[in-house]
């Protein structure tokens, strides 16, 4: 997984993990924002499908991952850290971290409202 400390090409539940353990750590995740960056993630594949478009791969699901948590957190917080924190705490292009976000939304046309 792509701008994750210790992940490998192939994502895999540990991989995962250390992605959400960073996230605890450094931004206190919450339980909702899980939820909500969840939703979005289905939301995006469904999209994909609708429009006949192959967006995820093994190359760019840490992006995916990354931009549908900083949503979530967007969605959820009042006060939220700016995209170039994450871009840091991953060690990712801010551009290609700003880019992937606009591309995320216009995939799943804005539709970002979770209802619980």
């Amino acid at each position: 997984m792509l701008a994750v400390p210790g992940a490998i090409d192939i994502v895999s539940i540990e991989s995962i993990a250390l992605f959400l353990d960073i996230l605890h750590q450094k931004v206190d995740l919450l339980v909702e924002e899980v939820i909500i960056a969840t939703v979005l993630l289905q939301r995006l594949f469904q999209k994909q499908d609708q429009k006949g478009m192959h967006i995820l791969s093994a190359k760019n699901i840490g992006m995916l991952l990354i931009v549908s948590f900083i949503l979530a957190m967007k969605i959820s917080r009042d006060i939220v850290h700016k995209n170039s924190y994450f871009a840091n705490l991953f060690n990712i292009s801010i551009v290609d971290l700003n880019i992937s976000e606009c591309g995320y939304l216009r995939l799943i046309d804005h539709q970002i409202w979770v209802e619980f």
